[in-house]
């Protein structure tokens, strides 16, 4: 059957630019293949459609998809410093949760509270999954339990070198009498039951504001891979209601446990631990004016790497602050531990 028009039509992927001479316009043409970032989803289409942001046309140039999205490699290189790092933390933890066992009955582990010291050791453990998390696919869940898990670990940390500090500073200066209403807050059930309402209280008003507004994820286009239709997903940080009540949460407790620290700091030699407390509640101070701007100026893996890092420096500070100079005298000086 003749047709009454001297060109085929112009395929998905394809647009059609109009002969220029007037009597051919109507039915001749040319077909020309879109170019990207542009598709083509209908037959004889007269002009290409734009791909919006972090998008890309297919092969065939008839719709827009995701562009790629760069995973962080498990063979990294600070991947692979992390599984060191991480195996011998896991080492001291273990080696000290069984010194504090078996030592509980000996005179420095009792001064020193073997019940607060093993609740500060689990939220130190707590530090090795919560810098893990800053290196799984990243999705809303995902920052939820990260915000979380470093909010636990971080002010449970805090929150327990508080109790150390306020206890060793009331016992020695006697100032309290054993019938007050301070004497009964000092005592440890007390004392681990705040930590744990105050806990409970703010990973719960997290989880609440998350689903109520829930985490939104930054895209980032990576520049250099595959002709920069490649993207990088990670969770925002900048204005994220769960992620200021966490930093508001450490911003508030990392002062207060300075204060009581330097309080602390110049007691007798039979509470040597208070001049480490002030120096672990220094450390910490240290590590969050560091650690949590460079975490929100920063992107990409370096991001991560940040996060993780400062997550587990947060550990790190009171596992050696806190428990070396004890196992220092335990192993070294006995003498002392009478």
């Amino acid at each position: 059957v003749p047709q009454s028009r001297c060109s085929i039509d112009c395929q998905p992927g394809f647009y059609q630019v109009r002969s220029q001479n007037i009597l051919n316009r109507l039915c001749c043409w040319t077909c020309h293949p879109c170019l990207s970032p542009t598709i083509s989803n209908t037959t004889n289409q007269f002009e290409c459609i734009t791909c919006q942001s972090f998008t890309k046309p297919n092969a065939n140039r008839t719709q827009c998809i995701d562009f790629d999205i760069v995973q962080f490699s498990w063979n990294h290189g600070f991947v692979i410093v992390y599984y060191i790092v991480a195996s011998i933390f896991i080492i001291c933890l273990l080696f000290c949760w069984v010194i504090i066992i078996f030592k509980r009955n000996t005179p420095i582990i009792k001064a020193s509270n073997s019940i607060l010291l093993s609740l500060v050791l689990f939220f130190i453990s707590v530090s090795l999954p919560a810098s893990l998390t800053f290196f799984l696919p990243v999705r809303k869940e995902v920052c939820l339990a990260t915000v979380c898990l470093v909010c636990t670990t971080d002010c449970g940390i805090l929150l327990t070198v508080i109790c150390k500090a306020n206890q060793i500073s009331l016992i020695f200066k006697n100032s309290i009498n054993h019938n007050s209403f301070r004497s009964k807050v000092v005592r440890n059930k007390y004392q681990v039951i705040s930590i744990i309402f105050i806990l409970l209280l703010l990973n719960g008003l997290m989880i609440g504001v998350y689903y109520y507004k829930p985490a939104e994820l930054l895209k980032l286009q990576v520049s250099g891979a595959n002709s920069g239709q490649a993207m990088e997903v990670m969770c925002r940080v900048g204005g994220e209601p769960i992620f200021l009540i966490a930093t508001i949460s450490i911003g508030i407790l990392c002062p207060v446990t300075l204060f009581m620290g330097y309080r602390t700091r110049s007691l007798p030699d039979n509470f040597s631990e208070a001049k480490f407390i002030f120096l672990s509640s220094l450390m910490l101070l240290c590590v969050s004016l560091t650690g949590i701007p460079a975490f929100i100026a920063t992107t990409g893996i370096l991001h991560r790497i940040i996060g993780s890092i400062t997550t587990l420096l947060f550990g790190l500070v009171p596992l050696i602050c806190l428990f070396a100079p004890k196992f220092y005298i335990i192993f070294l000086q006995p003498e002392l531990n009478t």
